[in-house]
């Protein structure tokens, strides 16, 4: 897996960092005579490499450009994504922290233990491949080697986990 790709205009010019603007320029004619797509019609990334040279010229040449990648590192100045959840208006005021968290710790520590709980607990009446002994006892009587696969969702429907 490849790491990503930095555009470092420096590097591209094969400048120093410490290059003034004529050195930049007189750097810039000389390379884009040679790297010029008509100069280079067998190399397919001639136009890719000449629009690079050209990019970091104008970063190089334009001061804000310039500052902008010497102090973030990117020439259109600090790069950051924000990201954000949409939530309603309370949640995030101050005063209602405290019920907010209360009710949070409620619904996580009693409400959802206590549904699984309630769910699970009746594990007397199932067997021990997990079935409900009531299910065993109604389909015992029903499914035989006669039952028909159109009549399996009839079936399924009297089951006692799906009522």
């Amino acid at each position: 897996m490849e790491g990503l790709q930095t555009f470092d205009p420096y590097a591209i010019l094969e400048l120093d960092m410490m290059a003034d603007e004529k050195a930049i320029k007189k750097q810039y004619r000389k390379m884009s005579l040679l790297l010029h797509p008509d100069k280079n019609p067998d190399d397919p990334l001639a136009v890719t490499n000449f629009i690079k040279l050209t990019k970091a010229y104008n970063i190089l040449t334009d001061e804000t450009s310039k500052e902008n990648f010497l102090k973030y590192g990117n020439p259109d100045g600090p790069g950051s994504y924000n990201v954000a959840i949409a939530m309603p208006r309370f949640l995030l005021e101050k005063d209602n922290q405290i019920p907010i968290l209360l009710a949070a710790f409620f619904i996580l520590l009693v409400l959802i233990p206590g549904i699984v709980y309630y769910n699970f607990n009746d594990g007397s009446k199932r067997s021990e491949e997990g079935v409900l002994l009531d299910n065993k006892r109604f389909f015992g009587h029903d499914v035989n080697e006669n039952l028909l696969a159109k009549q399996m969702p009839l079936l399924l429907s009297k089951s006692i986990e799906f009522q």
